[in-house]
């Protein structure tokens, strides 16, 4: 696989997971749903956090590497 594809694919993750986190924030009432919403929200931030540090570190590491 390709560099390019695999960076698209973890910045289309990034987006959707990002969204998702703040889709979640918004229309999930946590003291109705506590458990369902936090669960949620952990795992949407997780993925979210995960592949933009992916990325950044892959940006960082072409720069020390250059």
């Amino acid at each position: 696989m390709k560099k390019r594809f695999l960076l698209f694919l973890i910045f289309v993750i990034f987006l959707l997971s990002f969204t998702t986190f703040f889709l979640i924030l918004n229309y999930l009432d946590p003291y109705e749903y506590r458990l369902l919403s936090v669960s949620f929200i952990i795992i949407s931030f997780i993925l979210s956090c995960t592949s933009f540090f992916t990325i950044f570190l892959y940006f960082i590491k072409k720069i020390y590497f250059r």
